[in-house]
């Protein structure tokens, strides 16, 4: 089943199951891309946020975490 989710001014249309291609609309614009390669991109983007409030961690608070 195809699910359609809007995000500000930009909607995706994407498989219920998250699976296969991923279709953005913005406008005139349209673009398909993989639900892999999207969820690449995200966990990029997760990745860079982690790294940058770990590396503004107190170190007790860092030990805390991964004990």
């Amino acid at each position: 089943m195809l699910i359609s989710r809007k995000v500000g001014h930009v909607t995706f249309h994407h498989d219920d199951e998250f699976k296969g291609e991923v279709t953005i609309e913005k406008g005139d614009t349209r673009l398909s891309v993989s639900m892999e390669a999207l969820r690449a991109f995200v966990a990029e983007s997760v990745r860079h946020e982690l790294a940058a409030h770990v590396a503004k961690m107190k170190p007790a608070d860092l030990l805390r975490r991964i004990a």
